[in-house]
């Protein structure tokens, strides 16, 4: 009797020579796989790269580097929205006078610093525009920040940040 197979045919004898074969090289094939995995897992350390096995992840902190700890620039962040989520691209955030942002997702949160001097610029478009305090950070003294800042045409000007 013989039976075909993904290593050939298989004849069947009253013997087991035929299951010999089929266990051989079914034990050929295993070993076959395994070197290759194994050279695969190997290999690109050897040659400077990173193995696809490599189950290693980077450290999050780098003790070589040295650390420093600058207790003078507490920060803050705050959350400003366009009223009814419009998508404003032309509509800029600036702080100190630079650009820190657009209004063109709807929302923009950007980092303060105390004493900064945060200014929408909606001089772009020649409407009247609203622009809400969606959030701030706790340590801002929020007391002192409207709700809700308008542009009509022009540029509107925050109070300076001050923190608590």
């Amino acid at each position: 009797m013989h039976i075909s197979s993904p290593w050939g045919k298989i004849s069947f004898r009253g013997d087991d020579m035929g299951w010999q074969r089929l266990v051989q090289k079914l034990i050929f094939t295993l070993l076959f796989v395994n070197a290759c995995l194994l050279a695969a897992a190997i290999a690109p350390p050897l040659l400077g790269q990173s193995s696809p096995f490599d189950t290693a992840k980077a450290p999050l902190l780098d003790m070589s580097l040295p650390v420093e700890q600058d207790t003078t620039l507490l920060f803050g962040n705050m959350r400003f929205s366009a009223a009814e989520g419009l998508t404003l691209d032309q509509a800029r955030l600036l702080i100190n006078g630079e650009q820190a942002g657009h209004f063109g997702a709807g929302e923009l949160t950007v980092r303060v610093y105390e004493g900064d001097v945060v200014t929408i610029d909606g001089s772009a478009y020649k409407r009247a525009l609203l622009f809400h305090i969606s959030a701030v950070s706790s340590n801002i003294n929020s007391d002192l920040l409207p709700k809700s800042v308008s542009t009509d045409g022009d540029i509107a000007q925050l109070p300076i940040i001050c923190f608590k």
